[in-house]
């Protein structure tokens, strides 16, 4: 990464920043994503899966004017199609493997020196398949963790719910569905939770209502509804399109996957205001 930007290797560890706010004490609750996930026989005829992600973040830090969509072409990996942050590694992409990447912020207790884990997003988008993905995300020498949500074209998906020392594993249910938000719910992980009371209460009813919607569009399931889920305004402002300009919490951009296909759709900004446009690998 550092030779492709043609800068040093410890100026682009400048743009490693949970680690520093976990860290320094600084407000995380304010971060947040909303992501979900249908494989048969939640889906639509036609749809092998389907991944939904809202990233919420400071609209003034973070805001759509500095979402970047990057095609990568690695001499020694996959190409790759990856949505972030002008200046850091992905929250979101694909690769020409079909491998896909969403997830969450998480907070936990353990945060420690070691590999970022904005540097094990990238990992993830240069493997062959989902275990691949897996062994990057489970680095033993990480220093965080998000909540990762990776996927590949043949319909397997899977969610680690990690921390720098821990991990819980989900996969979708016999229902074809999965979702996650921003509070550890694995009881493997469950004890790394440091959020308040709030900011877990405001992810519990997001991830509620995804868990509703999910299931009121069972076997129905395609980009159009996954789209439609993300624009749901239910608890406005603290909806699963977030609004909450006040403190700091909006929906900065929303991608809708299809692995399988290699088609990314992004929408900037809050998708009740914006339309996804599709990028194909």
């Amino acid at each position: 990464m550092a030779d492709g930007a043609d800068v040093p290797l410890f100026e682009l560890l400048l743009t490693v920043f949970e680690e520093v706010w976990d860290v320094s004490g600084t407000d995380m609750g304010r971060h947040g994503c909303t992501d979900i996930v249908a494989v048969p026989p939640a889906t639509a005829a036609g749809t092998e899966i389907v991944l939904g992600h809202n990233n919420d973040s400071d609209p003034e830090g973070f805001g759509p004017d500095k979402v970047v969509l990057l095609f990568v072409a690695p001499d020694d990996g996959p190409d790759a199609m990856i949505v972030g942050f002008s200046g850091t590694s992905p929250m979101v992409g694909i690769n020409s493997n079909g491998v896909t990447l969403g997830g969450n912020q998480l907070r936990h207790r353990d945060v420690r020196a070691g590999v970022p884990r904005i540097m094990l997003s990238r990992a993830v988008l240069n493997s062959r398949n989902v275990t691949e993905a897996e062994t990057a995300c489970l680095n033993k020498r990480r220093g965080g963790a998000y909540n990762f949500i990776i996927a590949d074209g043949q319909g397997n998906a899977i969610d680690l719910e990690g921390s720098a020392t821990d991990y819980g594993r989900f996969v979708p249910g016999k229902d074809g569905l999965m979702w996650h938000t921003n509070h550890y719910t694995h009881r493997e992980v469950v004890n790394q939770e440091i959020l308040d009371q709030d900011d877990i209460q405001e992810s519990g009813y997001r991830a509620k209502r995804a868990e509703t919607l999910l299931k009121a569009n069972w076997g129905k399931i395609d980009k159009g509804v996954m789209a439609g889920i993300l624009r749901d305004h239910a608890g406005f402002p603290d909806s699963i399109c977030w609004h909450d300009h006040d403190r700091g919490k909006t929906t900065v951009f929303s991608t809708v996957i299809e692995p399988n296909r290699r088609t990314l759709w992004l929408a900037l900004g809050n998708p009740c205001e914006s339309s996804y446009v599709p990028y194909r690998l």
